[in-house]
Parts: structure tokens; C-alpha cells; sequence
């Protein structure tokens, strides 16, 4: 289930979508600036999260009912395709993250590889929005 070097937007501490590019293996879903060289390892710009802290897993339509829902800004809500490509995931200490991409397999992939890693490296969040 490779994502790696997609480009995905994160949402900001100021409300704004930050485009990145997408990396998840080895247990850890890591963020790099587009403009960076994609040398994973070195980046300076790079933000890593360490997947067996993953606690919860949402996405689309779900986050609309969590508190989660107010901190997306309205036009990444205006339509059921908007909300399929947005996922919503929160780790122990209260940190959490929201990515909104541009294709809803991208979504969906990301997803897939996420929660794959977070249950090899013995974490077991709870999950909704995803397809059976």
C-alpha cells in the first residue's frame, strides 16, 4: 500500500491547508515540504509521527461528528467529495493531524497504510468513516 511522495494538504495551526509530501513506512508517517529534496532521512523541513501512538483514525463524513468537525475550514466541508478526501488522526498526548487530499483513493490508500503500520507496531486505534 505505498503513498509514499504523495502530495497531501495539512492543516495548520492557522487554519490554512499546507501542501507536503507523504511518506508512511517503518511505523512512522513523516511530512516533507514539497520543495525539499526527497532524501527522507535528512530533510530539515520534515515532521514525523510515530504511528504506535495513533489512537483514533476518522475520516469524511465521520469528522463532521466529532469536535474535530469545527476546526476544518468550511469550504473543505461544503460537499460529501470534499469531506471523503479529508482524514482526521489523533495520538495519545492530545496531538492530532489533518490531511485532505486531492483523489479519494489517495485518501483511502493513506488510510489503509496508515493503520497497517500503526497495528504492526502494536497500536490499535479506533477507526470510522472507512469502507468495509
Amino acid at each position: 500500500l505505498s503513498v509514499n511522495d504523495i502530495l497531501v494538504l495539512v492543516l495548520s495551526n492557522e487554519g490554512t491547508f499546507d501542501p507536503q509530501r507523504l511518506f508512511v513506512g517503518s511505523g512512522t508517517l513523516v511530512l516533507n515540504p514539497p520543495e525539499e529534496d526527497q532524501t527522507l532521512l535528512q530533510a530539515s523541513g520534515r515532521t514525523a509521527y510515530d504511528l504506535s501512538s495513533l489512537e483514533m483514525l476518522i475520516r469524511g463524513q465521520a469528522i463532521a461528528q466529532t469536535p474535530a468537525g469545527g476546526l476544518i475550514p468550511g469550504f473543505a466541508t461544503k460537499s460529501p467529495d470534499c469531506m471523503d478526501r479529508t482524514v482526521f488522526l489523533v495520538f495519545e498526548e492530545g496531538g492530532a493531524l489533518c490531511l485532505w487530499f486531492q483523489e479519494v483513493h489517495h485518501c483511502l490508500q493513506c488510510c489503509r497504510a496508515v493503520l497497517a503500520e500503526a497495528h504492526e507496531k502494536g497500536a490499535d486505534p479506533a477507526c470510522d468513516g472507512l469502507p468495509e
